[in-house]
């Protein structure tokens, strides 16, 4: 039996993660389980009970499974309960899952990411150097407040990105760490972690996670690996949905652009056959997740070789 895909999103996230439910149905031919974690201070029942119907006439199982308030630092002011979903579901899930983030395009044959797995290993996911087409070790580059990260330092050249990930949770208390995730929280300051939870999963999996091939998180600026991409991964600030067309077209390599754009049609395509009620939900909801600003402190991490009219747009 395939592990379930768990994936999180607050309201704010609600039309992503209907184009993300949509590429998971449309491009899989396995059976598995979706279970969506939420808080319900961070995610209304309607947007729930939305999602479920909305899996259901794709023909998906999706199960809800709630999560308690996380409190935590806000590390570079998005950090919510949600932030944490992985670590929490680590917790109290009690079984092994592929997490999924809601920024990422399941592209076809996505679902062969289950042939990637070992049900025994501790987990999987994929090492930035890899995604990004880095030769160089960039491990113990200066963090927070100037000081080293230490997850990049105890992972070294394999620090992962934590889109994509297998987590068995059978095998979470046998990770070696000297300290629990809600105390690294605590200390994500003076470790100089960056990246609130994908920090803390860098830091404990160091010695014992495995690669997935970067065709299962492939980021959508790198141009070389977009050709082969069975999962394409909008991370970083600027997502497609934010930021109108245009912008995001001045940001993106032309592939990935393409790719998102002939996604969202083909979902759109298939929102048309909706009722009227469910099309007005849908329209709104993108309208939120346009709208929806990017905090400051992210705004800072955009590169200086991008123009300040693009960076005034996120004020």
């Amino acid at each position: 039996m395939n592990p379930p895909i768990v994936f999180s999103i607050d309201d704010n996230y609600f039309y992503p993660a209907l184009v993300f439910l949509f590429g998971v149905s449309r491009n899989s031919s396995r059976e598995f389980r979706v279970v969506l974690a939420y808080d319900p201070e961070k995610l209304s029942k309607e947007n729930v009970d939305f999602l479920t119907s909305f899996a259901k006439d794709l023909g998906l199982k999706l199960e809800v499974f709630e999560i308690p308030t996380t409190s935590g630092i806000a590390i570079d002011g998005h950090v919510t309960s949600v932030t944490y979903a992985r670590l929490v579901m680590l917790d109290l899930f009690g079984e092994p899952f592929i997490w999924l983030d809601v920024d990422l395009l399941p592209l076809a044959k996505w679902d062969d990411i289950f042939d990637q797995i070992h049900a025994n290993d501790f987990a999987y996911a994929t090492p930035e150097v890899k995604r990004r087409g880095y030769r160089e070790n960039y491990s113990v580059e200066p963090a927070r407040n100037g000081k080293v990260n230490q997850a990049r330092v105890r992972v070294g050249s394999r620090y992962f990105n934590a889109g994509v990930m297998y987590l068995n949770t059978n095998k979470w208390s046998e990770v070696s760490h000297p300290e629990s995730w809600r105390q690294l929280v605590e200390k994500a300051d003076e470790y100089g972690f960056q990246y609130a939870d994908q920090c803390i999963l860098n830091y404990l999996y160091a010695d014992t996670y495995k690669e997935f091939p970067i065709e299962f998180n492939t980021n959508a600026d790198t141009k070389q690996f977009v050709a082969t991409a069975r999962i394409l991964h909008f991370d970083g600030p600027i997502k497609p949905w934010q930021t109108g067309r245009n912008i995001f077209y001045n940001l993106r390599n032309d592939r990935a652009k393409r790719v998102w754009t002939k996604s969202e049609k083909e979902f759109q395509r298939y929102v048309k056959k909706l009722t009227r009620d469910q099309i007005r939900k849908i329209d709104r909801a993108k309208k939120r997740a346009v709208k929806f600003s990017i905090p400051r402190q992210v705004i800072l991490q955009i590169p200086q070789s991008f123009s300040d009219s693009v960076k005034k747009l996120f004020k």
